[in-house]
């Protein structure tokens, strides 16, 4: 199982560090840039995807329920980062090679961290709930809470010139790998979301494919390493939501409605809540929805 972790992080850093010296190659007002930006971003992608399809077949199985075992493996992947964290706060000192071991050690803590979420699952229809209380949470959050506090601290860093050393946030960004430059694309916990429910979908037997279902039991058919997740499908939207508009746009609660439109409309089971559970669900949603909108008139 060693030498497949070491493969998470090498796969990682081998690719972006290849996508990033490809800038030193093509100019960048060249014909050539935008495109080569764009597939690196693609790249990047389907590269995280690749890892957490080989992190459940390879790296899960060996963790399993070994719970004890699981929270050591958290422990170093948070000791990796905040040793990241604490060698440039002290020197002063960024280098983008120790921002992309960041990243790949934020992939595989959401990796771990992700697929420990689902343990407590009995059914499929707990994971409507739990969406929507992550997606209303993260709503009130964006609105009035932490995330918005860090969404202006990024917003002042990076609209500033980058001078000294980045917000304490800006290390729990996921940042992808493009041509002379890294690119902060999203919040580890949006990708923790994504790593939840494609493991739970594939706990209680479900295909989470956003087209052309493959088939879960075929572990070596091609089809399993390159199938595109709903809640990927979301988590992009976000992003191209964002970009079109130029304004900070939470990416969780699309990961999460996008999701439960496609597998609840694909599988039913996913629809059967029992009354203990709509009631309380309806209340949070009403409640924190209120919270939401005063915010946003205030």
């Amino acid at each position: 199982m060693i030498r497949n972790i070491i493969f998470v992080y090498l796969a990682w850093c081998l690719a972006s560090f290849g996508i990033y010296l490809s800038g030193y190659l093509v100019p960048a007002q060249g014909g050539l840039y935008l495109p080569l930006v764009l597939l690196s971003m693609a790249a990047a992608l389907f590269a995280a995807l690749g890892l957490l399809r080989f992190y459940a077949k390879r790296v899960e199985p060996a963790i399993g329920d070994r719970h004890l075992f699981r929270i050591f493996l958290l422990a170093i992947t948070l000791a990796v980062f905040f040793s990241v964290y604490a060698f440039e706060a002290v020197t002063g000192l960024t280098y983008d090679m120790l921002a992309v071991i960041a990243t790949a050690n934020l992939l595989f803590f959401a990796s771990i961290l992700g697929f420990w979420m689902v343990f407590p699952l009995k059914r499929p229809a707990e994971i409507m709930p739990l969406c929507l209380v992550a997606a209303l949470a993260d709503m009130i959050s964006v609105t009035a809470g932490p995330t918005k506090e860090f969404s202006d601290s990024l917003a002042a860093y990076y609209t500033g010139g980058e001078v000294g050393l980045p917000p304490f946030v800006d290390f729990l960004l996921v940042k992808i790998a493009i041509p002379g430059q890294l690119m902060p694309v999203f919040g580890i916990s949006d990708w923790v979301i994504v790593v939840f429910l494609s493991a739970a979908a594939w706990k209680f037997g479900m295909d989470d494919a956003l087209v052309r279902p493959a088939r879960q039991s075929a572990a070596g058919n091609w089809r399993f390493w390159l199938t595109f997740p709903v809640s990927c499908a979301g988590l992009i939207l976000a992003l191209l939501l964002a970009k079109v508009s130029g304004a900070f746009i939470p990416a969780l609660p699309f990961v999460a409605i996008v999701f439960l439109a496609v597998m609840m409309h694909r599988y039913p089971k996913m629809r059967r809540l029992t009354s203990a559970e709509i009631i309380p669900m309806l209340v949070f949603s009403a409640v924190m929805t209120g919270l939401i909108l005063w915010r946003v008139t205030l």
